[in-house]
């Protein structure tokens, strides 16, 4: 489930743990970029998907083999 509040308490802190850091500024561009894509990266993958569609088969029961596909939600 994503959780705004969740990741604007993680941007805080990489923020603050940024002000701290003594390195070059190519060094800080470099470690920003990397904490800011790991925080959204586990931002998305923590999100639900919610996906429903419709199933129309015919045959039997036992013959019925595919792949459902369509367009889901993220929350």
């Amino acid at each position: 489930m994503l959780i705004k509040e969740t990741l604007a308490a993680q941007l805080l802190n990489m923020f603050s743990d940024l002000s701290k850091r003594t390195e070059n500024q190519a060094e800080s561009n470099q470690h920003l970029a990397n904490a800011l894509a790991d925080i959204i990266d586990m931002y998305v993958k923590s999100a639900t998907v919610n996906f429903t569609a419709p199933v129309t088969t015919t045959g039997t029961a036992t013959t019925q083999t595919g792949i459902v596909t369509g367009t889901g939600t993220l929350s």
